[in-house]
């Protein structure tokens, strides 16, 4: 009989853990002692926490606030705030983003702001490009650019091939010689073809060679390829293909997607050191000095040709190219491999752009007005230009003040945290040991990383170096798209930090990366209903206390307590016995979530169990927090119970005005599947229901909606 010591200790946890989750299960579980809970009534508040104040002693009346929280609090909201339709939301994070788009929306839209700011000034261009120059002329016009410069005309559309001058007829005679110069104008764009890729490894100080892949997917299932075919030819016509010249693009589309679907050996993902030479013997038809020369030279970096080169599955490309030069031996292969690349490199560019305006938009080509909000055009403004966007942002909406105030509070919720882990009494004293190492360890990124980072992202990156006009859309996005692509060679060569390729830090958005240890707060999400600047500690720390709180709670939650503070995989008995048991304790709260509308499905999935923890959790630490912080600013003299009650009250209503949210029936379905997280209404009940400080401050009687007899206590 085989005996390994993985299954050994795997069934002593698993027998462990049983007798503990029947243990916490009667423990979670429990009836509600009445007596254990106050009872008595609320003073009145101001606004709408006056109305908790209808709640008498004998409990004979049940206010709306003990029914439906959470109508309470965002029912308003949400008459104020509606979808536009069933394919929409709204929610506080997307009005939050939408103040963002606002905001660079009035200095784009300003000629005056900042005129004298050359790199705002070309943000601006780009911007009344796609807002103004976005229809199908521009778009046809863009396309025919591109082809005339990068292939020197296509024989399909008679305008190109007639109107070629000398140097594009000496340009397309140079590219009918090998597949080197036809996969070129993409690969210098995207680093991708249909043949190889060319990237910079990260882990490595390297080039990586690797096969490569088509824009237009060949090994699609049947339904989406017949989908994927009508593009195909709907692009070819819309750039100016006569319908004559059907019968080659389906030769070229037949031929693409046999090249994609033919066999090619599955082998494992080696990397091989290589040479030039070798290169040149893996795939003969492609000039690799040229290509690598071209490619690279872009990154400015000067020593590019002593760069070690690194092979990818090199039996697979030297398969795929054995295909190729089959096929330029064929009769037509050359015209139809040249129909293949320029389609490619077609559909890349549509890929990366926004549909033209289709009603009305036309008058607008060259206008000198103001141009007007268009919120596609911003997210890809905020795509092409981020830095120079940022360092607006950043200088006119945060400071140091903020910085300091986001880091202080963070600090505070980990002491918090840290002095309440050793109450943890269902866990042992070794995964107690882990939690409070790990928290102890964890670092913030407070809003932004210093004032002059955004200028320095924006010297690095490559987009100013490009002609963006304010006349065609179409070719400002090829350059956006070929500065993306040269802004990551050039940040994985020269090290830059800080990168021109990372996250923006105008974004709506909070994280945890286990890799860092570390919670991300960008500067986007200081604003109402998370932050007021003269809030409340009870305000501040009800939104944005929770905030943080539930990003800390991730580093030891299911997942999180199985990897130590740097990231190393933990299989101690110790950490899966961790991981087990908080997981068994989040059980209770599954069960209870899945009565929900839409959460049944995926109340118990781990990613939402993790949500659905740190929710909970993360309020109570935050809560905490602020408890104890109210005690030492006021010298430890205790409140009286109405100034009490009242600043709970607002504290927990900051939580739940910070999750007001709404959806139309198809992103409802399509929000409940796709999220980890529950709908907003039932992450702000689900938290409050199990929260007995809530149940006291708005004086809510055991048994009513928000105070339920049964309850779990997972912290």
């Amino acid at each position: 009989m085989s005996f390994s010591f993985g299954s050994f200790l795997l069934g002593r946890i698993s027998r462990y853990v049983a007798i503990v989750f029947v243990l916490s299960c009667c423990y979670e579980f429990v009836v509600t002692n009445e007596n254990a809970r106050t009872t008595e009534t609320p003073d009145t508040a101001t606004n709408i926490l006056e109305e908790t104040g209808q709640n008498n002693t004998n409990n004979s009346h049940v206010s709306k606030h003990c029914i439906d929280f959470y109508e309470t609090a965002c029912g308003e909201w949400e008459k104020n705030n509606p979808f536009p339709d069933e394919d929409s939301s709204s929610t506080t994070f997307r009005k939050m983003e939408m103040n963002v788009d606002n905001y660079f929306w009035k200095i784009i839209a300003n000629d005056s702001y900042h005129k004298e700011d050359w790199r705002l000034q070309t943000a601006r261009a780009f911007y009344k490009s796609c807002v103004n120059s976005r229809n199908s002329n521009t778009a046809r016009d863009g396309r025919h650019h591109l082809i005339d410069m990068y292939f020197g005309g296509w024989e399909l559309i008679p305008s190109l091939s007639t109107n070629v001058n000398n140097t594009n007829k000496q340009k397309q005679n140079n590219m009918s010689n090998g597949l080197t110069n036809l996969f070129l104008p993409l690969l210098r764009q995207t680093g991708r073809s249909p043949l190889f890729s060319i990237n910079i490894a990260e882990d490595i100080f390297a080039v990586i060679i690797s096969p490569g892949q088509f824009a237009f997917h060949p090994d699609l299932p049947k339904t989406t390829m017949n989908e994927s075919e009508e593009d195909y030819y709907r692009l070819a016509f819309e750039t100016g293909v006569l319908q004559s010249n059907k019968t080659q693009l389906t030769e070229a589309f037949q031929t693409m997607i046999r090249l994609g679907k033919r066999s090619i050996p599955k082998t494992p993902n080696v990397r091989e050191l290589t040479t030039r030479n070798e290169l040149h013997s893996t795939c003969p038809e492609i000039d690799w000095s040229h290509v690598l020369e071209k490619v690279l030279q872009q990154t400015g970096y000067v020593r590019y040709q002593k760069l070690p080169i690194i092979i990818e599955r090199q039996s697979e490309l030297r398969q795929r190219c054995s295909e190729y030069r089959a096929l330029l031996k064929e009769k037509d292969g050359e015209s139809i491999l040249r129909t293949i690349a320029i389609m490619d490199f077609l559909r890349e560019q549509q890929k990366n752009t926004l549909n033209v305006h289709t009603i009305g938009m036309d008058y607008n080509l060259n206008s000198s007005s103001q141009p007007h909000f268009d919120e596609q055009c911003i997210t890809r403004l905020k795509d092409g230009f981020p830095w120079t966007l940022e360092r607006h942002y950043i200088r006119s909406h945060v400071n140091e003040t903020h910085k300091t105030e986001v880091i202080n509070m963070f600090n505070e919720i980990k002491v918090t945290i840290i002095n309440s882990i050793p109450k943890i009494k269902w866990l042992n004293d070794e995964g107690r040991k882990l939690m409070k190492q790990k928290v102890s360890n964890m670092d913030v990124f407070a809003l932004y990383s210093n004032q002059n980072a955004s200028e320095v992202k924006e010297i690095f990156s490559t987009v100013s170096q490009y002609p963006i006009r304010e006349d065609n859309y179409y070719k400002n996005e090829f350059y956006i798209r070929r500065a993306k692509y040269v802004d990551t060679l050039k940040t994985r060569l020269n090290k830059y930090n800080p990168s021109p390729i990372g996250t923006p830090e105008f974004r709506v958005a909070a994280h945890y990366r286990n890799d860092e240890n570390r919670i991300y707060l960008y500067s986007g999400i200081l604003q109402p209903p998370f932050y007021y600047e003269n809030g409340s500690l009870a305000s501040k720390y009800g939104a944005l206390g929770w905030i943080i709180s539930h990003e800390i709670m991730h580093a030891i939650g299911i997942e999180g307590v199985l990897l130590d503070k740097n990231n190393n995989r933990r299989t101690s008995f110790d950490a899966l016995l961790s991981s087990k048991l908080i997981q068994s304790k989040a059980i209770c709260l599954s069960y209870q979530y899945s009565f929900y509308d839409f959460t049944s499905l995926k109340a118990f999935q781990v990613s939402t169990q993790e949500e659905i923890l740190a929710d909970n959790n993360g309020l109570k630490a935050s809560y905490y927090t602020y408890r104890r912080l109210l005690n030492k600013f006021s010298n430890n003299v205790s409140q009286d119970h109405h100034q009490s009650l009242t600043s709970d009250r607002l504290f927990f209503l900051s939580f739940a005005q910070s999750l007001c949210g709404h959806h139309g029936q198809t992103m409802l379905l399509l929000t409940s599947v796709a999220q980890p997280h529950v709908l907003e209404k039932f992450r702000v009940t689900g938290v409050l229901v199990n929260n007995n400080r809530f149940a006291r401050a708005y004086g809510c009687p055991v048994g009513s909606p928000m105070n339920p007899e049964v309850e779990c206590d997972v912290w």
